[in-house]
């Protein structure tokens, strides 16, 4: 039982120190990098063909395709 307790305990420790670290690692910002979508608009991205790209829920999508 004391075993399976420190599994635990250990488990909860690194779950909070990947959640302390996450943003960091998803959210790189500041010099040297580059965003090239906000999830919001297309900013200065330039749409070729007929395909009706838009962003939906922070992801790019297209409703057809060209050739």
């Amino acid at each position: 039982m004391q075993r399976a307790s420190r599994h635990v305990f250990a488990l909860i420790v690194i779950a909070f120190a990947i959640l302390h670290i996450a943003p960091q690692v998803f959210g790189q910002t500041g010099e040297g990098w580059i965003t090239l979508l906000d999830g919001e608009n297309m900013g200065d991205w330039t749409l070729v063909g007929e395909t009706n790209w838009r962003l939906e829920d922070g992801a790019v999508v297209a409703d057809n395709r060209t050739s």
